[in-house]
């Protein structure tokens, strides 16, 4: 879009250019021909009744002063500058200073995304290092996934580009069984939010209900820029888990991921992350580091947490004929 307006205008330049340049022939023409030359021949011709002897004194003088006139008009009419074409310069250099503001914007940007590129690189090697602690001991599903999440809870609202005013969360929910519906109910384990609350005062999410329900009970990321948009609450059943007076104020941008762990039939958890502006979670294909992908780098370590600590899990486990059984 931008381009084909830098297109539209250039040729918009070149036009009034072009136009300039036709008016200034054309305005040549006439001061030239018209003015300079014609009151030369107009002067010259009051003088040139001359007598029989020749032109008086005072015929050769007015003759000469017509000439003189006429020569000073054709060069302040050459000399004379055209607005039109100094109008289409200057339009043309205000483009190009536009041109230049554009290009050290997207400078700008770039370096924004580097600093994110380094944050999601660093985030993923302190996830790394919480794995290996996790390798090393004894913890508890739950228990890993909160190891996880702590060891990046500075790094990720930067790779998540969450602006300082900015009101986000960043949580990780785990799917336990529930007794009301026969479905599964997602509890929030572990989070870091713009404005801290303990994680038992977040809200619980039921199978199928709200982003993060639809995620878990689909098994896909599911991407919202805006959850207030028309039919947006309506999709996702947010009513369903008592909407607070908050909510259409800081939940406007959602994304939710599977905890998908190999041997599990459903996901083990999903990780959810909001924000209060409009767009900032997208499923466009725009260029660079987008904020989900922190999000979903972030659900791969924590499934790789579970898988290790199942994997302990069942290696301890006496065999057969050690526990005595045939």
């Amino acid at each position: 879009m931008a381009s084909a307006l830098n297109d539209v205008s250039r040729n918009l330049s070149r036009a009034a250019r072009d136009l300039a340049r036709r008016s200034r022939r054309a305005s040549l023409f006439v001061k030239v021909a018209l003015l300079g030359i014609g009151s030369a021949v107009i002067a010259i011709a009051q003088f040139a009744d001359f007598k029989e002897n020749g032109p008086t004194p005072a015929q050769i003088a007015g003759i000469i002063a017509a000439i003189v006139v006429a020569a000073g008009a054709v060069f302040v009419v050459l000399t004379e500058e055209d607005a039109g074409s100094q109008l289409a310069i200057a339009h043309e250099a205000v483009e190009r200073a536009r041109d230049i503001e554009a290009a050290y914007e997207s400078v700008g940007d770039l370096y924004s995304q580097m600093d994110r590129f380094i944050s999601l690189y660093q985030a993923q090697s302190l996830m790394r290092g919480a794995l290996e602690r996790i390798a090393g001991g004894r913890h508890s599903e739950d228990g890993a996934a909160k190891s996880v999440m702590q060891s990046v809870e500075r790094l990720m609202p930067i790779a998540m580009n969450f602006a300082q005013a900015d009101q986000w969360t960043v949580g990780i929910y785990q799917a336990v069984p529930s007794v009301h519906v026969g479905k599964a109910e997602l509890k929030c384990i572990a989070h870091k939010r713009a404005i801290p609350c303990e994680p038992r005062e977040a809200r619980v999410w039921t199978e199928g209900t709200g982003i993060a329900g639809v995620a878990y009970a689909n098994m896909v990321e599911v991407v919202v820029p805006d959850l207030q948009a028309e039919g947006m609450r309506t999709i996702f059943g947010t009513s369903a888990n008592e909407p607070r007076d908050y909510d259409q104020e800081r939940y406007r941008s959602m994304v939710a991921i599977p905890i998908k762990v190999h041997g599990l039939e459903k996901p083990w958890g999903v990780v959810n992350a909001t924000s209060d502006q409009t767009g900032h979670f997208s499923s466009s294909s725009d260029e660079g580091l987008r904020p989900d992908e922190a999000a979903r780098a972030l659900a791969n370590m924590v499934a790789l947490a579970i898988a290790i600590v199942r994997s302990q899990r069942t290696s301890s486990a006496p065999s057969d004929s050690e526990s005595g059984t045939i």
